[in-house]
């Protein structure tokens, strides 16, 4: 049965409610087909005939709680499938000789959603899923844990493809990059993340947990606890960053690592009802120092220890507590606290922000940086609602907020009990007090 050109209620004679003639048609045609389903016998084997095997629209369903060990690559997903874990684990071989290679990957335009199966022990670009398949991406239920990228992006999640990755209720936890997305690189595309756990993810540059490539990323009912983003040598940036136009004029040769802990955000960025607590942003090499003069290159290193942010960033009902943004080796150069600042790294305790910025309902307490704005960074327009800036710290001034030569509006905002004071530069901020 299907129904066909169904009318709106419409009153006949009387005011009795009737349907249109061609409410209800009882159609002869076929019924809409299920997805054929593929059991998937505990083996790598198996799996891998399944996958070779699958036609489009298949559901590969795989051995409840098994765990699937790979000692090599699986053939890569060419059409369009769904693997329906039953709390089963894929994992690389953890045996000496195993090679390195990502557990998923997808190409040929193909669409690939994911339930409920633990991805583990992937080393390769995109850990656990490296996605060029160009079709929507959608995990929920799942867990990503210890994978790994050792030379270049995502190290749980690499998706490239022009329509939607769509993250609902999975965890990450440990997975690593040597350069961006510790967990999640997406390359300008639609992310959404609901109800998401992200727990000591990290990357040897930008976005411990999250990189946001140009693209817009929505995250809500979400935590990040524990991730890092740190740069100890020459930043390992593999792919160059999308400075969204009308931007501040910075180059992406300018982002020196080490930024954005939890996520770095290049585009537009929201965030709702989510946690982020100690997570942290760092860099331990020499930073290029500059003479105080704005139009001078800025090296951004250290920078946002719960979030670096270039575009739009919205932020509703989150709270951002314990995080840090450190650098060793930059040069500070500075005037007078009541003068605009070239900045070397370690600014943006909690947020990092070039753009612009809005942030309601939201609480930043308990965040340091070496820098300055050990709540807050802002270098464009910052407007904070009924929310709370408290407790945080900054070695150079500006514990609370810090706004280099943007505006900051505060709006039933409270930003108190923050060392060695609340806002700089002095007397700028208007509802800012020392």
């Amino acid at each position: 049965m299907r129904f066909v050109g169904f009318n709106r209620r419409a009153r006949g004679a009387g005011g009795a409610v009737v349907f249109g003639a061609a409410a209800l048609v009882l159609s002869s045609g076929p019924a809409a087909q299920a997805q054929p389903v593929t059991p998937v016998p505990c083996s790598q084997a198996a799996l891998a005939t399944a996958i070779s095997d699958a036609a489009s629209g298949a559901m590969l369903s795989l051995a409840p709680f098994c765990t699937y060990t790979l000692t090599d690559s699986l053939p890569a997903i060419g059409t369009s499938v769904t693997i329906r874990g039953n709390h089963a684990t894929i994992q690389r071989s953890s045996a000496g000789g195993t090679p390195d290679f990502s557990i998923l990957t997808v190409d040929d335009a193909a669409a690939l959603s994911i339930t409920q199966v633990t991805l583990s022990n992937g080393d390769g670009e995109g850990g656990a899923i490296f996605d060029l398949g160009g079709g929507p991406l959608t995990v929920t239920g799942s867990t990503f844990s210890d994978n790994s990228e050792p030379e270049g992006v995502g190290g749980a999640i690499y998706y490239d493809g022009p329509s939607r990755l769509s993250v609902n209720g999975c965890r990450f936890i440990g997975n690593s990059a040597a350069g961006l997305g510790g967990a999640i690189f997406s390359d300008g595309n639609l992310v959404t993340v609901a109800g998401s756990e992200f727990t000591d993810n990290s990357a040897g540059s930008e976005g411990g947990a999250i990189l946001n490539d140009g693209g817009m990323l929505i995250v809500t009912q979400t935590t990040f606890t524990g991730n890092q983003a740190f740069d100890e040598a020459i930043p390992l940036v593999t792919k160059a960053i999308k400075i969204p136009a009308g931007t501040k004029a910075i180059e992406p040769d300018q982002i020196g690592g080490g930024n954005g802990g939890a996520i770095f955000s290049v585009g537009s960025l929201t965030v709702a009802t989510s946690t982020f607590a100690d997570n942290s942003a760092s860099s331990n090499h020499n930073i290029p120092g500059g003479t105080g003069i704005k139009a001078d290159p800025i090296d951004f290193a250290g920078n946002g220890g719960a979030i670096f942010s270039v575009g739009v960033m919205t932020s509703t009902d989150s709270t951002y507590t314990g995080s840090s943004a450190s650098s060793s080796g930059g040069i500070l150069a500075r005037t007078a606290r009541t003068s605009v600042v070239t900045v070397g790294g370690g600014n943006g305790g909690a947020i990092f922000d070039i753009g612009q910025m809005t942030v309601t309902g939201g609480r930043i307490s308990m965040s340091s940086a070496t820098g300055m704005g050990g709540g807050v960074y802002n270098d464009g327009s910052a407007s904070l609602s009924h929310s709370h800036v408290l407790l945080n710290s900054a070695d150079e001034g500006g514990g609370g907020i810090f706004s280099d030569a943007g505006t900051v509006t505060l709006v039933a905002t409270t930003v108190a009990l923050n060392d060695p004071d609340n806002c700089e530069p002095l007397h700028t901020i208007a509802g800012c007090f020392f």
